[in-house]
């Protein structure tokens, strides 16, 4: 029910008031209703937005914003999954588990963690294809989650799709190789 008709039905019992088409007092409310509409859809986008599962614009960048980047790259979907998992993580999980849900809250799902507790010390190497920027992005992030006493070693593994790029290498070519995309993406990058 839209405001027009909402305030019209609670008038009409009244008496007071002869709210026909051409009347003051249908032109009034009329107005009223239009602004009243459009706060109404105001709010409900706002509201819409407060909450992880159901926002679509701000809601989601401002979330991002706050854990590290806006990660326009993903789709709405597992920008939202990436969001709640860093809403699980608290200050007091530093288990290996826990920190392999964080680098898949970050966007991260090809990855190997290595501990060295004796050393003080963790290495991950990721997988995939990465940007610089995104690398590192993904650095600094990794950097900001782990302790402070940790040395962390980050190496991102894999095929660098640039430089594949960069040796005008055709899709024939590499089809004579008979590669599955698992064995491309580990492969190791040839100076």
């Amino acid at each position: 029910m839209n405001s027009f008709d909402s305030i019209t039905g609670k008038l009409a019992p009244l008496n007071l008031y002869n709210i026909t088409e051409d009347s003051n007092i249908y032109y009034e409310i009329s107005a009223y209703c239009v602004a009243l509409d459009r706060h109404r859809e105001n709010l409900e986008r706002v509201l819409k937005e407060c909450f992880i599962s159901s926002a679509e614009t701000y809601g989601i960048e401002n979330r991002e914003k706050v854990v590290g980047g806006v990660r326009s790259d993903y789709s709405l979907e597992y920008r939202r999954r990436m969001l709640i998992l860093r809403k699980v993580l608290g200050d007091n999980d530093f288990t290996k588990g826990k920190f392999n849900s964080f680098l898949t809250s970050i966007g991260i799902y090809i990855f190997d963690v290595l501990e060295m507790p004796e050393d003080e010390e963790i290495n991950i190497c990721i997988g995939g294809s990465y940007n610089r920027d995104d690398k590192a992005w993904i650095m600094k992030e990794i950097k900001l989650a782990l302790p402070a006493h940790l040395n962390s070693n980050v190496y991102f593994g894999g095929i660098d799709w640039a430089t594949i790029d960069s040796k005008d290498l055709t899709c024939a070519l590499i089809d004579n190789y008979n590669y599955s995309w698992g064995v491309i993406n580990s492969l190791e990058k040839k100076g």
